[in-house]
């Protein structure tokens, strides 16, 4: 539960940063998603190869939550080093 509130925290986040700097909200945020959930089965899958031996979830899930947060730090550097895009002013004459 925890998990998803973080997630919702940093889709806002990264979706006001991208919109501040004039690009799209929506395509970072579903960045932001998309590398959370790959970090986390990467992972995972690295977390059962080294418990492979092992009955204990304990380390798959700490791989997991390590590849998650691996996910989140990679799409806020992404939104954070995006340019700033100028807007080109129009002017309409009637």
């Amino acid at each position: 539960m925890l998990e998803i509130l973080a997630l919702i925290y940093l889709t806002r986040k990264n979706g006001g940063i991208a919109e501040k700097k004039g690009n799209k909200p929506g395509l970072y945020k579903f960045l932001t998603v998309l590398l959370w959930i790959g970090g986390e089965i990467v992972g995972g899958i690295l977390g059962a190869i080294v418990a492979s031996g092992s009955d204990e979830m304990g380390p798959l899930y700490l791989f997991a939550l390590v590849g998650a947060l691996a996910g989140a730090g990679l799409s806020r550097l992404i939104v954070n080093n995006l340019s700033t895009l100028t807007s080109l002013q129009t002017e309409v004459f009637d």
